[in-house]
């Protein structure tokens, strides 16, 4: 699976587990449930959430994807549910949420773990009645939209913290697919690779060379897909002639194949400090004594930041269940 990005957007694999995964997928998108996607970041669960619309019978309708967690309660509303003038600062005229923009076609709600009781609220209210108010008016509108939700986090701790509905985790999880890490198909990386570099926009064909192809197929991608896409986009430049080397990943001492971070710009703290964690326990098979070694703190600290993340829904372990 390639994801979004100057190389294009296809679904490619050989893997087994991928196989059934969008065997389901195809079976899922002939009937109109709403479906959970889990995976890691940069998986291609957006990439998945598209393909299963253009293979539904609501394929000639519209697609539209918002980001639970990228914008504040009031503006997520808004995007959601559209505004009255008036109703929200600077509103002028009657804008038109995301629910009617895509009415007859399918709503991607990436990260919806992230959405606060309110708008979890709003949320079972459209899956249930499949009417929405737009904010500032007590008027119900009719839609008919299909409800594709994203998830990097379990969500079931949520609902058993009382921080996601139950009804609602009930709703949208009629459905419920798992894209699995790209550490877990090992087989995909070099048919990935050679898709990547075919559709790069490149003035020469690329290719790599063996020890490219050693050092992708032992790096343990924690950023998934998309770390390998930006691993090659950035070879591509660096590379002298239609040859990728491993020189070419590695991009000198910092590089993120050498390491193993993957490419942290764009990330917290918080994101940056757990990939590095899940990098080397998928380095050390999950061993935390030789994990928390190479980290250089104490198997204590170790222990304690992995409760921490499974507090908060996020998995830890190659095999952790996502939902």
């Amino acid at each position: 699976m390639v994801g979004d990005g100057s190389a294009g957007v296809a679904l490619v694999t050989q893997d087994a587990a991928m196989r059934r995964m969008l065997d389901v997928v195809r079976y899922v998108a002939a009937s109109d449930v709403t479906v959970l996607v889990g995976g890691e970041s940069g998986t291609g669960k957006a990439l998945l959430a598209r393909h299963l619309h253009d293979q539904s019978p609501r394929h000639d309708g519209p697609f539209a994807a918002v980001h639970c967690a990228a914008l504040s309660r009031e503006r997520l509303a808004s995007a959601l549910f559209g505004h009255e003038p008036g109703a929200v600062p600077g509103a002028l005229t009657r804008v038109c949420g995301a629910f009617e923009l895509t009415h007859g076609g399918t709503l991607l709600l990436e990260e919806i773990g992230e959405l606060d009781s309110a708008l979890q609220a709003r949320l079972l209210r459209v899956l249930r009645e499949r009417v929405i108010e737009r904010v500032g008016s007590p008027d119900a509108v009719s839609v008919d939209v299909r409800i594709v939700a994203t998830t990097t986090r379990r969500l079931r701790p949520l609902v058993d913290a009382g921080r996601l509905c139950r009804e609602l985790f009930d709703c949208v999880s009629v459905a419920t697919v798992v894209v699995p890490p790209l550490r877990e198909r090992r087989g995909d990386v070099a048919l990935m690779a050679a898709y990547v570099l075919e559709h790069l926009e490149s003035d020469r064909p690329l290719q790599l060379d063996e020890s490219a192809h050693e050092l992708l197929r032992a790096h343990p991608w924690p950023g998934n897909v998309r770390e390998l896409v930006q691993a090659l986009e950035r070879a591509a430049i660096l590379a002298h002639g239609p040859v990728i080397t491993a020189a070419d990943l590695e991009d000198g001492a910092a590089s993120p194949l050498r390491i193993g971070l993957g490419s942290l710009a764009g990330l917290t703290v918080r994101e940056g400090e757990w990939r590095l964690i899940v990098d080397t326990l998928a380095r050390t098979r999950n061993n935390r004594t030789q994990a928390a070694k190479l980290l250089g703190i104490s198997i204590r600290t170790l222990r304690n930041k992995l409760a921490e993340y499974r507090a908060r829904g996020e998995c830890v372990l190659a095999r952790e269940p996502m939902l």
